[in-house]
């Protein structure tokens, strides 16, 4: 009996930190990332995205925190880059780093399947990649 009370007693010492930790960075972002919404602890900001409208939500948010903002959706991290120069620049030097991402369920949604940026490394995603590279730099 004892010695299932220690391993209960230990188990709680591990475990009540981390709960206490999580719980307290309920709503809390990375400082690495760019500002957004403060989000609720599993659903993150997705019930503000598809309650409203992916779009208009989006808007609304690039009105208050400006056009490079951060969400977190199911534990994800997305940062939105709404301005077209930046995007471009990224996609010019990073794009290797977004592409060849496992399917994605949310974004799908969000994008209605047009999300080019992290599509698998074929011949329609170089068509497409050099297509935005070239429009989002003239």
């Amino acid at each position: 009996m004892l010695t299932v009370l220690r391993c209960i007693s230990s188990a709680l010492t591990v475990l009540c930190p981390y709960i206490e930790y999580k719980l307290l960075r309920i709503g809390s972002r990375d400082p690495s990332l760019p500002p957004g919404p403060s989000a609720l602890l599993v659903l993150g900001n997705a019930h503000l995205i598809f309650t409203t409208g992916t779009g208009l939500k989006f808007q609304e948010w690039s009105k208050k925190y400006g056009s490079i903002y951060s969400l977190e959706v199911l534990n994800s991290n997305i940062v939105v880059i709404l301005d077209l120069q930046i995007a471009g620049q990224f996609l010019d030097k990073e794009g290797a780093v977004c592409s060849n991402r496992p399917e994605n369920a949310v974004a799908m949604d969000i994008t209605d399947g047009y999300r080019f940026s992290s599509e698998q490394q074929e011949p329609s995603w170089k068509l497409k990649r050099a297509i935005a590279v070239r429009y989002f730099n003239s």
